[in-house]
């Protein structure tokens, strides 16, 4: 387009100056088009090498490898910015969100850190550092750095509100979080995500109706506000309303492509409508894009089970503790599979692999007593029964037990 050519003429009339190139790459990254980053990484990697000494080429290299996915090489054109300017703000503050995204806390906790020293009355420093803490569980420091943060901003911060709403419904302090919200809201009317936390809230208090209405404000703040298209799809599916609910979940991905909560919420309501060809497609479609979604494997393995493609499911269930060997969910539903096919060696290490995990789970119990009648084994079937109704009488699975320790032979019993 017009841009386009503009940033061409530039070029050709200064081919060799580094601070038009960079003027260049950052509008290429301002227009917030993915189609438009790779234009801005070509041209940030050229003005590095024309000015590898200068720190804002750096940083703006860093963002562009940051915005086309690449958090590698993000981190390490940071890395160099910061030993070219070691108070370079705007790199730092990248450099804490990439470390949090990665779980590298230390690293998170070190740059906010050094922002607070370097500039301890800046607002954003103090929401930073609160962050870090909230994203480590460190509850009471996020809770005062959020406040200090709103303080050192004079009031006027709603997105500190936001994230102390959260952490204060996440401690099960309600009336605090709705009154963090109602500041973040007064102060910024059409803030899309605090309409979509209050949702959150009313919905977890059961006022469904009002969670819907917040929900539609944040869609009406901003068409494309992903999340409340996800939590409103989550509610519809939960009031079984499942077409409303797929249209909304659909809405989420195309707002925000590649969008994996909602990919699994779609997934989920799908095979809950017993629709599972569309299910299975949709999970197969997000651990395609998310090999390390556990719960996208997890999901697919249910679905496949559901529509009796065992060896499947199984297969599913072993990518999912590939990833995460203490998924105990994986475990259970394998363990289940397993005994379901009379492979009781398989299903015995799998419910001991979760008992590991979970020593009080009475569902594994049972299915291990209930193996142990399979294999003839008559007075440890009726043992184990005998102690689990004694902690969970009323369990379904425990009152089974009886029967099923009754049907193996008096005399079978293997040692």
């Amino acid at each position: 387009g017009d841009a386009e050519r503009s940033f061409e003429r530039a070029i050709q009339f200064a081919p060799a100056r580094a601070g038009v190139r960079l003027s260049i790459a950052r509008a290429w990254l301002a227009t917030e088009k993915k189609e438009d980053v790779p234009r801005a990484l070509q041209i940030a990697q050229r003005t590095a090498e024309l000015a590898p000494d200068v720190a804002g080429v750096y940083g703006t290299l860093g963002r562009a490898r940051e915005r086309s996915g690449d958090a590698a090489l993000a981190l390490e054109a940071y890395d160099h910015a910061l030993r070219l300017d070691p108070r370079y703000r705007y790199v730092r503050k990248r450099l804490v969100h990439l470390a949090l995204k990665a779980r590298d806390f230390p690293r998170a906790r070190h740059e906010a850190d050094r922002l607070l020293a370097d500039g301890p009355d800046v607002p954003e420093h103090r929401f930073l550092a609160a962050l870090v803490a909230d994203r480590e569980r460190r509850r009471p420091e996020a809770r005062k750095g959020y406040l200090d943060a709103i303080a050192a901003a004079k009031g006027d911060y709603p997105e500190a509100y936001v994230n102390l709403a959260a952490l204060e419904a996440a401690a099960g302090e309600t009336a605090r979080a709705r009154g963090a919200l109602q500041k973040a809201l007064a102060l910024r009317p059409d803030f899309d995500t605090a309409w979509t936390a209050l949702g959150k809230l009313q919905e977890a208090q059961g006022r469904r109706d009002a969670a819907e209405a917040a929900y539609r404000r944040a869609l009406e703040a901003d068409p494309g506000h992903a999340p409340a298209w996800l939590a409103l799809g989550q509610l519809h599916a939960a009031e079984g309303r499942v077409e409303e609910a797929i249209r909304d979940l659909r809405k989420a991905i195309e707002a925000k492509p590649g969008y994996d909560a909602a990919a699994l919420a779609l997934g989920t309501t799908y095979a809950a409508a017993g629709r599972l060809d569309e299910a299975i497609a949709t999970f197969r479609a997000l651990v395609a894009m998310a090999p390390r979604h556990v719960s996208g494997w997890y999901g697919l393995a249910r679905a496949l089970a559901a529509r009796g493609s065992r060896a499947e499911a199984v297969g599913a269930l072993q990518n999912a503790l590939a990833v995460d060997p203490g998924h105990a969910d994986s475990l259970r539903e394998l363990a289940a599979l397993e005994l379901r096919a009379r492979r009781l060696p398989q299903a015995r290490k799998r419910l001991e692999e979760l008992l590991d995990l979970e020593p009080g789970d009475v569902g594994a119990r049972a299915s291990l007593a209930e193996i142990a009648a399979l294999e003839g084994d008559r007075r440890g079937c009726e043992e184990a029964a005998r102690k689990l109704r004694g902690e969970a009488p009323s369990d379904p699975r425990v009152a089974a037990l009886g029967r099923r320790c009754l049907a193996v032979a008096p005399g079978s019993s293997n040692p």
